[in-house]
This record gives C-alpha cells, structure tokens and sequence, in this order.
C-alpha cells in the first residue's frame, strides 16, 4: 500500500508542523525541487535542499508530479507548492510560461481516498 496524504498529513502532526514549503521549478524537459522547509510549532524551520527519495517526501512533492510529471513540454513553472497542516489543504501557486506568463492558484482539501 502506498503512503497516502492522509499519513503525510498525520506525519506532519505528529512532527508538529504548521506548514511545509515546497520550492520548485521546471519546464522544457526538465525539473526539480529546490527545496522543502518545514515550519514547526515552535517557529523553528528545517530546510532540506537535496534529492527525496523517501516516500514521505514523494508524497510531500505528489501534487507537482501529478501537474507536471517530469516537467516536459514548452513551457516553464515557478512554483510554491504549500502544505497547511492545520487546515489540512494543499496550495500550489506560481507563475507558468507557455507562450506567455499566466499567475496560477489552486488549493485543495487532504481527504482519504475512497
């Protein structure tokens, strides 16, 4: 069974973050993450700028990958991807440049598939 965002979000309680940072960029067949930071109840920040191969951190990265999958295609991406523990939701903003730069938003809700 894969690790789910549900448990990624559970992890993150249970590690008592308020929120993960997740920086990334891509686009013309190539992409990475450049940096993931986790914010702590205490305001202590842990920031990890190296590769993720875990599968918390894949989970973690999940919604860029799913967007983007490995960022081929004529465009490029500036990206935030924000997790917030405490209202459980997933934001992923930034810029896209297709053949011209478009702002996007989008946030969703970390519910348990059915």
């Amino acid at each position: 069974m894969a690790f789910t965002k549900v448990q990624a979000l559970q992890m993150l309680k249970t590690l008592k973050c308020t929120k993960v940072v997740i920086l990334y960029n891509g686009g013309n067949d190539e992409g990475h993450i450049q940096s993931i930071t986790f914010h702590k109840e205490d305001g202590e920040e842990e920031r990890v700028d190296e590769e993720y191969n875990d599968e918390f951190h894949q989970v973690l990265c999940s919604p860029i990958y799913d967007k983007y999958g490995s960022f081929g295609g004529d465009f490029n991406v500036d990206g935030t991807l924000t997790w917030d523990v405490k209202a459980g939701t997933i934001t992923d903003e930034g810029d896209e440049t297709t053949p011209k730069t478009e702002p996007f938003s989008e946030t969703s809700e970390i519910e348990e598939a059915e």
